[in-house]
């Protein structure tokens, strides 16, 4: 019965739009995972432990504000974080091919601040709109299908991060890229 509420009606159309946000916020989850050995600190321990320490600040800052955060709102900001992370990571990587030491560190720290912590937050939003966004009969099963079918997206990932290796820029812009297509749904 769940499945003839969903595809039937406008809730088809909700879930496919929440199942583009979450896939965007995996695909991003999974480069910056996948990336975990590349931000540039002496060992891959310390590097989660910074990506690490940037999550735990984020969610408890979150659950100060994120009562009061209106979520179509707080998602499209967040996204442009990241994507202002994305742009800082291209112009840096241009800017100083010379020096790829200090290129990788200011690319490290840009990825921690603004795409981690953009993502963090989207994290924060994406499981707190789901409850919201669906009425209580058809939710556990929208809601599921979407995260699950985000979640097989976020597979393109590794694929996306080799198209900007190839294209010459910094591994995190391709994936990164993809909160437009969230920003749209």
């Amino acid at each position: 019965m769940n499945f003839k509420l969903i595809f039937c009606s406008k809730m088809c159309i909700r879930m496919i739009a929440y199942g583009l946000v979450g896939s965007s916020v995996y695909i991003i989850f999974f480069a910056v995972t996948y990336n975990s050995g590349k931000i540039g600190l002496p060992s891959l321990q310390l590097n989660v432990i910074l990506l690490a320490g940037v999550e735990v600040v984020v969610y408890i800052a979150c659950s100060f504000f994120i009562a009061n955060l209106r979520r179509k709102c707080g998602g499209f900001v967040n996204f442009s974080v990241i994507l202002f992370g994305t742009a800082l990571c291209i112009v840096f990587f241009a800017v100083l091919s010379y020096d790829e030491k200090l290129r990788d560190l200011i690319i490290a720290i840009l990825t921690c601040v603004f795409i981690k912590g953009g993502l963090s937050v989207q994290y924060v939003l994406v499981y707190s709109y789901g409850s919201e966004l669906f009425p209580s009969t058809v939710r556990g099963t929208a809601v599921g299908l979407a995260l699950t079918t985000a979640k097989v997206l976020g597979l393109l990932s590794s694929k996306l991060i080799k198209l900007a290796e190839n294209l010459g820029t910094a591994a995190m812009v391709g994936p990164s890229c993809s909160a437009i297509i969230a920003m749209l749904a």
